[in-house]
């Protein structure tokens, strides 16, 4: 049974709230290509009074016939300062409801899923936190029901169309945005649109199907679950940048992009790699100052792994063990006023894979804090006298690294 977090303000709390949500930004996005592939219209708001919103303009023009909106919304309770997230989104044209999302419960097997709930481009990009009011179509089990616009909304004339936003906390306070909208019906405009849905372009890759691509150095393959909206994903070969790289450095897709699930990539070397070598491959992601590495699964020639991020990609041979540094003692100490033991471990790729101590030849637990320090504070598992603590740390490449302190309690 999957476990599932259940909104805890639809269970009675007696919680004062008689506030409605603020709403701070409205955006409009062009649903006929991809949310990635854009920037949003964002409209300006103006309070009319509280819970109540307009656009500035008295009429938005949209860019687009097939259109979905965003919005950046927050809650607060009474005698709270405290920005929450809201309860309920419901957008309407015309006075008939298209689309919304109720947040009743999530659960934890879902939670990546705000990657799809959010403009993700925008907010990686530095942006607003923007949150859509229509499912992608990637986004499986959402949160969203589907109203008369199926979740986008299409207009098929010039007229002046009104669109109400409501929103809601748990306590049913609402709030609403209008916005009247038209879009400037263009015969030439509409060829363009009809022209670009009817020439699919082989770059393009799209939600709930597998898909991938090949070349003589670089294989990926994105699978059903993997992708929320379709978009375009770029590849480019780039020469190598490390010494220790022994493949060329390989560019898939963007990092405002986000993943669902993680995605096969394969890549040839472009030196010979011996026996020794394979073992000791690993293929490093990185974006920004962002790294992660994984062991490699060799097929033949080709060396496989699985990523969750767009970036850069190589493959590298490591053949450095991890260091063991000892913090505020060393081999032969005396450390019978000492409340702890401290020691952090050093990889020249960032990353180790296990870590095991033994204190007289018995495992010992060690704390790791948030960075790289393992702590142990002293009780009746290291009574005084002569000690010997043995730390044994291994690299996601496999390479170990012993050492062995006599210490003095």
């Amino acid at each position: 049974m999957d476990d599932v977090n259940l909104n805890p303000l639809l269970f009675g709390l007696p919680l004062a709230d008689n506030t409605p949500p603020g709403i701070l930004r409205l955006a409009i996005y062009d649903r006929t290509k991809s949310v990635y592939e854009q920037s949003p219209q964002l409209v300006p708001l103006k309070a009319i009074s509280a819970g109540n919103y307009k656009t500035a303009a008295p009429v938005v023009s949209i860019r687009s016939p097939k259109i979905s909106f965003a919005i950046t919304s927050f809650d607060t309770h009474a005698g709270s300062t405290n920005l929450n997230g809201i309860y309920e989104a419901v957008v309407y044209m015309d006075g008939e409801a298209q689309t919304g999302f109720r947040l009743e419960e999530v659960s934890y097997n879902n939670t990546r899923y705000m990657n799809a709930h959010i403009d993700y481009k925008t907010k990686v990009n530095g942006g607003s936190y923007l949150q859509n009011l229509s499912e992608l179509p990637g986004y499986t089990n959402s949160i969203y029901k589907k109203g008369a616009g199926k979740g986008v909304i299409e207009i098929t004339d010039s007229a002046i169309h009104t669109i109400k936003i409501v929103v809601k906390d748990s306590y049913q306070n609402a709030s609403t945005l209008e916005c009247k909208i038209k879009w400037t019906f263009s015969a030439l405009r509409l060829k363009t649109l009809n022209s670009k849905r009817s020439t699919p372009d082989p770059r393009i890759f799209y939600p709930l199907m597998l898909d991938g691509y090949e070349s003589e150095e670089c294989e990926f393959y994105i699978g059903e679950r993997c992708l929320y909206d379709s978009v375009a994903i770029r590849y480019i070969k780039l020469p190598a940048v490390v010494t220790s790289a022994v493949s060329s450095l390989h560019a898939i897709g963007a990092p405002y992009i986000p993943l669902q699930e993680a995605f096969l990539v394969r890549i040839k070397p472009t030196k010979t790699v011996s026996t020794e070598e394979k073992s000791r491959t690993v293929m490093q992601w990185y974006s920004g100052s962002k790294k992660e590495i994984q062991k490699v699964e060799w097929q033949q020639q080709w060396a496989g792994a699985r990523f969750r991020d767009f970036g850069f990609y190589q493959l590298l041979v490591d053949t450095i063990p991890p260091q063991i540094v000892p913090i505020g003692f060393k081999d032969g100490a005396d450390l019978s006023k000492a409340t702890r033991i401290v020691f952090t471990v050093k990889d020249n790729l960032e990353r180790f894979r296990n870590v095991r101590t033994e204190l007289d030849g018995k495992w010992l637990r060690f704390t790791n804090d948030k960075g790289r320090n393992f702590i142990y504070m002293f009780d009746e598992k290291c009574l005084s006298g002569s000690h010997e603590l043995k730390i044994k740390a291994e690299d996601e490449a496999g390479n170990v690294s012993e050492k062995v302190f006599l210490f003095t309690r």
